[in-house]
């Protein structure tokens, strides 16, 4: 299996926990931090382009679904065991796109019918944006973006 990541494979701390005289359990570190200049230019540059795309309405979902996962890698973090924190934190992501695509089907798709938010409620969040919060910008969105990816991090046990 090809090996992905934020360094080169030769380059991951792993800690070693000793298992019989001879034999040792090799385990990985989790927090792998993103030191290439280079390499951080480049998701900078790219998540602008992906804000400045979805402020203009030109990304679809699937597109943006599949380009957060490259452009932040903070995401590979979640594994098998943090799950529900990585499942929410996508989400957390999906609802700004939603939120500044004016996507109000896809928001409500999944909750029960009779808990939908209403297009009422819907217009008043749109509104909110961009009156109050002003979610109008690439590096807004950008920031925004990056909380969303991070804030979680701290609910797994190795963080």
């Amino acid at each position: 299996k090809e090996f992905f990541g934020a360094v080169q494979f030769q380059d991951m701390h792993f800690s070693l926990e000793r298992q019989h005289e001879t034999e040792a359990l090799v385990i990985p570190e989790v927090w792998i931090p993103v030191t290439s200049r280079e390499l951080l230019e480049k998701l900078g540059k790219e998540a602008m382009v992906m804000s400045t795309e979805v402020l203009k309405k030109q990304i679809s979902e699937d597109s943006f679904k599949s380009r957060i996962g490259r452009i932040f890698p903070e995401l590979n973090y979640f594994d098998a065991a943090s799950a529900i924190q990585r499942d929410q934190t996508t989400g957390a992501m999906l609802s700004v796109y939603w939120l500044l695509s004016n996507h109000h089907e896809a928001f409500i798709r999944n909750q029960e019918q009779d808990e939908q938010l209403s297009k009422q409620s819907w217009a008043w969040i749109q509104d909110w944006i961009s009156t109050i919060v002003k979610l109008s910008t690439s590096e807004v969105v950008d920031a925004i973006l990056v909380f969303m990816a991070i804030h979680a991090l701290g609910k797994i046990k190795e963080f």
